[in-house]
């Protein structure tokens, strides 16, 4: 269970192999190297919460997710599990918490990528993403850093615990016109989705990840 009365920050998991991983996260690619490194940082007072992907509830089921099983588990093995409890002050969150309550209790957000992104920036949350800030267009807005070593993850957390943040919720609308080329009717179509997402988040308290 999610101890709330904490300060806590929130890494959130990619299900493995994807795609996602590969491409946007460069040499960044191991989610346990991460959770390491921002764990390393933390204050002393300050604990972690790892939440898998949803996903993964998915495994044994027939709807065409079950061949992924073999895969999963050499990613995601007992061994991969107990190294991420060994480490200090990080714990395992129930995989059926909401990931909306997560963010808006955090200090902060973490992930490679993905809408746990555009939530955090909704809900003013500073936001650490493992990826390469050419590649993640969400890297341009206000609250959002881009890291790629353990002196960089260390100076984001130090600054996201010394200051109060003001996120300009319009930028993730001016930005989304960048995220791909608005030429082909497909991605027209999927710009409107992205805006009709946004605002409905902006607008409902319903977890829409």
């Amino acid at each position: 269970s999610v101890d709330y009365s904490k300060k806590y920050v929130v890494y959130f998991l990619h299900f493995e192999p994807e795609a996602v991983v590969v491409n946007y996260s460069n040499h960044m690619d191991s989610q346990l190297i991460n959770i390491k490194m921002l764990a390393k940082s933390l204050p002393k007072d300050w604990v972690m919460y790892v939440k898998e992907h949803p996903i993964a509830r998915k495994l044994n089921s027939t709807k065409g997710y079950a061949h992924f099983i073999e895969f999963y588990c050499k990613y995601n093995s007992d061994w991969y599990w107990n190294e991420i409890c060994k480490i200090k002050n990080v714990f395992l969150a129930d995989i059926n918490e909401s990931a909306t309550k997560l963010i808006k209790n955090s200090q902060a957000v973490s992930t490679i990528a993905g809408t746990v992104i555009e939530e955090a920036i909704i809900e003013k949350k500073p936001c650490i993403i493992f990826s390469n800030p050419k590649k993640n267009i969400f890297s341009k807005c206000d609250n959002v850093y881009a890291v790629s070593s353990f002196s960089e993850c260390k100076e984001v957390i130090n600054k996201i615990e010394s200051t109060d943040f003001v996120c300009n919720e319009e930028k993730i609308s001016n930005l989304t016109p960048y995220i791909m080329p608005n030429t082909v009717e497909g991605h027209a179509y999927a710009l409107k989705m992205i805006r009709e997402d946004v605002e409905a988040k902006k607008n409902s308290n319903i977890n829409l990840l």
